[in-house]
């Protein structure tokens, strides 16, 4: 479970990370705003990798995906859930 704690919370350094990555499109929005964009962000993602994993399954039946291994592919997916 993740846990944010605010105490000593700078808006500046969040504002310039999300420039960084190319989200200022919701750098003004609220905090809880931000959080839930991001978590539906990830679940976008996250459901990507598996249709893409399911693709492959279907598909290469142990082949290379467009270039990608398997191997790489899974480590990818178990990164992804460990860390959310």
């Amino acid at each position: 479970m993740l846990v944010i704690c605010c105490s000593g919370y700078d808006d500046r350094e969040t504002r310039d990370m999300l420039v960084q990555i190319g989200l200022e499109d919701i750098v003004d929005f609220p905090s809880r705003e931000q959080i839930a964009f991001l978590l539906v962000e990830r679940a976008r993602l996250l459901d990507e990798l598996v249709e893409a994993h399911e693709l492959y399954e279907k598909t290469a039946k142990g082949h290379l995906m467009k270039g990608l291994p398997q191997v790489l592919l899974n480590v990818i997916i178990i990164v992804l859930l460990k860390v959310y």
